[in-house]
């Protein structure tokens, strides 16, 4: 018989339900699957089922016309900053010019129009291949023009964003559509541009290029395709991340390449000795800002990108030398690659329905936060809480600082010790719940954490049960001896309590607390 038979009088835990609804409700969640994905959207399917029935038998724009469209837009662009900015050289990719110097570019611009002409013209069709090599063209041509520019405010990205949104869904309908050998090539075609020069030090960008494989898994006859193209983008990332010697800039723009130059004292920047370090400074905050932009604390998956033990101390180091910049720039992008491209293989096990294998990697993978908490998410969706219990309670002995970034913080207000906590209301453990209460209620400074007060007198139902808990709260916590701030919730119970003495002796710790207990102590 569990401990939850045992016990006659049920017990309503707000923490367990609380999160089990947000599991239910979460982005993260697929009901198609049954088990939570990080990449995978079921809703791309929806959506590229609905484009099929509008999809069109019309021929693509062919590739000379496509490009000269995308391109004739951006030309426009960098000739207008060429006028404008002194100095400024123009090129045939874009155009020199200090970073420091060049305006920050506006979507409003319409360099990207002649872009977003050719991708609407692509998704139209069913011309499944033409298509794909178009759109592959306009992400390339797309990255290119984003590394000539000063994408400060990251509208550029948002926009190469949507596109590769807009590539998902159409390559949804191509898996589902096209014959093996179309579809074989076409994910070739889209394998290229994440595995090339425009993506390779973004992993974020590449990793959601990559996830065009996961409606490949959804069919045994294109499966292996999709773990080809995996493998294919771990050898080419482990690859030139290893054999890389120097990087100038986050994907080798001109402008960046400019400010490099800057650096030298042979360069031509008039203002060479002080210039390197404001461009180096911004070229570092935009490849942050680039690397984080979509896995960030504000995201759905809220990851971030790894920082120094001290951030003032590596960015002073990153603007006094180049190379250490350099050498930064490669362990985030293997950093940020190594930890998506286990979502991405995560993904397609649970897709493939091989669902043992996917909770094994999440198992052998609980050092990356985003790993273990989807663990934790799977482990409390398929209410395998003895499991849970285990998983925090290594987790807050081995990696005690490891964050939590898959659930709202109003649901894990203790990081792993709420997990801990959610595990033990699931295989119902007073006892222990109690403990953990009364520990929460002596360490308790916030006067709004009034939780684990409410939390333990629920779990006492038997007749005496709540006193002595209140007995064993007033001696561990010895009238605050040793310690050096009031404990509020501790207060909120002496009054409630009506513990008069218990009041008098806390005072004398904390005489400030004097007016607070007034009812108490006249």
């Amino acid at each position: 018989m569990g401990l939850r038979n045992r016990h006659t009088q049920p017990v309503y835990y707000n923490e367990l339900y609380d999160i089990e609804d947000f599991i239910g409700t979460s982005c993260l969640n697929n009901d198609d699957l049954h088990a939570p994905t990080f990449l995978w959207d079921s809703s791309i399917c929806e959506e590229s089922r609905d484009d099929d029935a509008e999809r069109l038998g019309t021929p693509v724009a062919p590739a000379d016309e496509a490009e000269t469209v995308m391109t004739l837009s951006m030309q426009w662009y960098f000739d207008s900053l060429a006028a404008i900015v002194p100095g400024a050289q123009r090129t045939g990719d874009g155009i020199e010019m200090p970073l420091r110097d060049m305006p920050t570019f506006r979507i409003d611009s319409q360099a990207l129009q002649g872009v977003s002409c050719v991708v609407g013209n692509a998704v139209a069709s069913n011309h499944w291949l033409d298509a794909v090599n178009n759109l592959a063209r306009a992400l390339e041509i797309t990255a290119e023009f984003l590394n000539n520019c000063a994408d400060r405010d990251n509208e550029g990205l948002d926009f190469l964003k949507d596109t590769i949104m807009q590539v998902q869904v159409y390559m949804d309908s191509v898996a589902r559509n096209a014959s093996p050998d179309v579809a074989a090539t076409a994910l070739r075609r889209i394998t290229d541009v994440a595995c090339s020069k425009y993506f390779h030090l973004n992993a974020t960008k590449m990793i959601e290029l990559l996830s065009c494989t996961l409606s490949f898994a959804c069919y045994d006859d294109t499966r292996v395709l999709a773990y080809e193209s995996l493998e294919r983008a771990v050898e080419y990332m482990r690859a030139n991340l290893d054999e890389m010697d120097h990087f100038d800039t986050p994907s080798g723009s001109s402008h960046a390449r400019d400010a490099g130059d800057g650096a030298s004292p042979n360069g031509s920047d008039p203002h060479a000795q002080t210039a390197p370090t404001d461009d180096i400074a911004q070229v570092n905050e935009q490849f942050e800002q680039m690397m984080a932009a979509e896995f960030n604390a504000d995201d759905d998956l809220g990851i971030v990108v790894p920082h120094a033990d001290s951030d003032d101390e590596m960015a002073l180091n990153l603007t006094l030398d180049p190379e250490a910049f350099n050498r930064r720039l490669h362990i985030y992008a293997r950093e940020q690659f190594e930890q998506a491209v286990q979502f991405l293989r995560h993904d397609l096990l649970r897709i493939s329905g091989d669902d043992a294998a996917a909770d094994d990697l999440l198992r052998d993978h609980t050092d990356m936060e985003p790993l273990a908490d989807m663990l934790a998410l799977r482990l409390i969706s398929t209410k395998r809480f003895h499991e849970l219990l285990s998983l925090a309670i290594r987790i807050e002995r081995e990696r005690p600082n490891q964050q939590i970034m898959l659930f709202p913080e109003t649901l894990v207000p203790y990081q792993w010790d709420s997990i801990r906590e959610i595990a033990l209301q699931g295989i119902d453990n007073r006892d222990e719940l109690k403990r953990i209460y009364r520990e929460r209620i002596i360490e308790a400074y916030d006067p709004s954490d009034t939780r684990a007060l409410a939390n333990l007198h629920a779990l006492c139902s038997e007749a005496g049960d709540w006193d002595e808990q209140v007995r064993q709260i007033v001696k561990e916590y010895a009238n605050g001896e040793g310690r050096y701030a009031r404990n509020v919730i501790y207060e909120q119970m002496l009054i409630a309590e009506d513990m008069v003495e218990e009041a008098v002796e806390y005072v004398e710790h904390f005489p400030e607390a004097k007016e607070d207990l007034a009812l108490l102590l006249w």
